[in-house]
């Protein structure tokens, strides 16, 4: 897969679908946040990064060697963050079977090669690059916590006593308070250190010590910065993608395993038959109670033409065992296409992220509606987490007949872009766009593209926030990558999105009540009303005409 440029995110707190898969699945298809927080990494310049071939951070304090030091020294490296969300990070991580399969491949050598590296792409691309001393404290605060982490402790293959776990972290705490790292040869020789002192005191390898301090480096940067550990057998990442390889459906954790959320047209688990919430409690006879969605994800993985036998479990009709192929499944980003009022002809669209495939996938949504009669669109981008820069920018010149899109702003000229309208032919029917707090980045381009140029009516809830571009660089010494902030974006009206986001023309009070959806029921009011048809015929007219002409039908404008 190109590596392209990432608007993709939404807050972890925020996202009660984060961890859900399209599980048609490669082991990094996250529909929503965490690692994720999705990923879109075309650059600005439209160049993928692989072709662009990217080259793609001391006061002396008293020793503490009682468990009290350890403990004051540990609160001291971990600042702001609490010893608890250090640890579910840690177990996350450590959990992940991408993870715990790259650190077994590491040795000082490559490990110092790789960090090197790491730091040069952090120096030279990101947005605001942190010291090397903020760098190698997140990774010894990491490294003093995971000693204490049982999946950490799991994937090391250590069993420490409780008095070497004590010394262990005395002896990094003293890393802490007697040592700042100035350059990156400084980080090098603390990892170095880092790597003996667990030899001695745990028996760790080199492995999840340089992998701490990669993490720690892209920790100590912003939230969306991060290292991503090569995929299995080095297959592309699937998030973002048209198609996946596997059986076709969106799982979210359960007790017993995994619950299907959706299953997705075209795949093997549709032809078996399974539905929206089957548990699925095993597989190839591994349970799967316990377990973590990116071990239950590596487990179902597999080679195109592969199979696996599934234990599933079906309220009120017991449990059983199929066997499915593994097999190419198509994605459409589009999950919900439909009218929703017969009589004024409201269309309706549901955008789940901006993907590969975002633009086929809405051109093929608007024929369907528009040859259902379709007068004016409603378009839904609540939830939706963002992905591909690229998208957002051809999304939203389908609808702008001319205007700023969205500009980008950060360390190179590559990084430096101001997107415009290009389209000739463009849809001029009257727009709604419907937002909420879990719509973010590329959700907030094309919302606020739509807004500040006047073309349609933004409803629902002011967006995230987001605000940053994302860029995933190749690293020459591994098959792994690392993300970083390379820039910020800002509105048609240069408005800098980060923390401000989107607030809506129309604001609709969030409910609890089931039944009638309030966002959608306002968007229906607002699409038929004739404020809404006058954007639309106003913005039509910011081109000379004398070049093309109107469809007949009124939907289409040529310029």
């Amino acid at each position: 897969m190109k590596t392209q440029k990432n608007t993709n995110g939404r807050q972890q707190s925020a996202t009660r679908r984060m961890k859900t898969w399209a599980l048609a699945i490669a082991a990094s298809a996250v529909i929503a946040t965490v690692g994720l927080m999705g990923w879109d990494f075309d650059s600005p310049s439209g160049q993928p990064t692989a072709q662009r071939n990217q080259a793609a951070r001391l006061d002396m304090a008293p020793r503490a060697e009682s468990p009290e030091g350890v403990v004051q020294f540990a609160q001291l490296a971990t600042g702001r963050e609490t010893s608890e969300a250090i640890q579910a990070r840690l177990t996350r991580r450590y959990q992940n079977p991408l993870v715990m399969r790259f650190l077994r491949t590491l040795t000082v050598t490559s490990g110092t090669q790789l960090y090197a590296e790491a730091s040069r792409m952090i120096d030279t691309r990101h947005l605001e690059p942190s010291t090397y001393d903020a760098r190698t404290r997140r990774a010894v605060r990491n490294l003093m916590h995971a000693a204490e982490n049982p999946a950490f402790r799991e994937a090391a293959g250590i069993s420490p006593t409780d008095q070497q776990v004590r010394t262990y972290q005395s002896t990094m705490a003293r890393l802490l308070n007697e040592f700042k790292a100035q350059s990156s040869a400084d980080a090098t020789n603390a990892m170095r250190w880092s790597v003996e002192v667990a030899s001695r005191h745990l028996g760790l390898g080199a492995g999840p010590v340089v992998t701490e301090f990669l993490y720690g480096a892209t920790e100590s940067l912003d939230k969306y910065s991060t290292f991503v550990p090569p995929e299995r057998d080095n297959r592309p990442q699937a998030s973002l993608k048209d198609h996946v390889v596997g059986i076709g459906v969106s799982i979210k954790p359960e007790d017993r395993g995994v619950v299907i959320e959706k299953v997705i047209p075209g795949g093997s688990a549709e032809t078996a038959s399974l539905q929206k919430g089957d548990v699925i409690t095993a597989v190839d006879g591994k349970s799967l109670a316990g377990k973590s969605l990116d071990f239950i994800v590596d487990l179902i993985t597999g080679p195109e033409g592969s199979q696996m036998k599934l234990d599933v479990t079906r309220d009120g009709a017991g449990s059983g065992s199929v066997r499915l192929t593994r097999r190419y499944v198509a994605i459409s980003s589009i999950v919900d296409v439909k009218m929703l009022d017969s009589t004024n002809k409201v269309g309706y669209m549901k955008l789940e992220q901006f993907t590969q495939s975002s633009s086929a996938d809405m051109d093929k949504a608007l024929w369907k509606l528009y040859r259902q009669g379709m007068k004016s669109l409603v378009l839904d981008l609540r939830g939706n987490p963002g992905g591909l820069l690229t998208s957002a920018i051809d999304l939203s010149n389908k609808f702008l007949p001319c205007g700023t899109i969205v500009s980008t702003r950060g360390r190179t000229a590559a990084d430096n872009t101001k997107e415009s309208a290009t389209r000739q032919k463009t849809w001029k029917l009257p727009l709604v766009v419907l937002v909420d707090g879990n719509s973010a980045s590329a959700s907030e381009i094309l919302a606020a593209a739509i807004q500040e140029n006047d073309r349609g009516t933004v409803v629902g809830r002011r967006s995230y926030g987001k605000g940053t571009v994302q860029t995933q660089f190749p690293m020459r010494s591994t098959s792994a990558s690392i993300r970083l902030t390379t820039a910020r974006f800002y509105s048609p009206d240069d408005r800098q999105m980060a923390g401000a986001g989107v607030t809506p023309d129309v604001l609709v009070e969030q409910s609890d009540a089931e039944g009638a959806d309030a966002d959608l029921m306002k968007a229906v009011d607002v699409a038929t009303q004739q404020g809404t048809a006058d954007l639309a015929v106003a913005k039509g007219s910011c081109r000379d005409h004398s070049h093309g002409s109107s469809s007949s039908n009124g939907f289409r404008l040529q310029s």
